[in-house]
């Protein structure tokens, strides 16, 4: 990542990089001293990696860094905390426990579907919902005309999750 990321520093930021020192730095400020400068800033931050907003330091290191662990679980978790903390405390929304999870997407259902691969797929409630709304507009116990039949089956089909293959 050095070589990626260093570019974007400043010449003269010394701390925790290659091929830079805290002698450097010192020589550094006596340039500025020789220079006429007199006043100095002298800042350390306090517990750094305690207190960073991950997330958006994950941000802007993505936008320097193509790296698939940016999606990994552990990011997964650091999200899901965000968002339960921006959901609780600025929306005073409360987050189901039961039902929220940080899962592998092959493991996990939205909206009625499943994905294997990249292939998307009714979960099985989701379809045996399907069959039997079907069946209920086609069956023969169904003592409407065959119109009001159609009209029934293309509205469903129409507003169905998959309604747009039938359309």
């Amino acid at each position: 990542m050095t070589q990626i990321l260093d570019p974007g520093f400043s010449r003269f930021s010394y701390g925790f990089r290659a091929g830079k020192s805290a002698h450097q730095a010192v020589y550094q400020l006596r340039e500025y001293i020789r220079e006429g400068y007199r006043i100095a800033i002298d800042t350390d931050l306090s517990k750094f990696f305690d207190t960073v907003e991950h997330d958006v330091l994950m941000v802007r290191v993505s936008r320097k860094v193509q790296d698939k662990q940016v999606k990994s679980e552990r990011a997964g978790h650091r999200v899901m905390s965000s968002i339960k903390a921006y959901l609780e405390r600025e929306l005073k929304l409360k987050i189901n426990q039961e039902k929220s999870q940080v899962v592998a997407v092959s493991k996990a259902s939205f909206l009625g579907f499943t994905f294997k691969g990249t292939k998307i797929r009714w979960t099985d409630k989701a379809f045996k919902e399907f069959i039997r709304r079907i069946k209920l507009y086609t069956g023969r116990s169904w003592f409407v005309s065959m119109d009001v039949r159609f009209k029934k089956l293309a509205q469903y089909l129409s507003q169905s999750r998959l309604g747009y293959r039938f359309k």
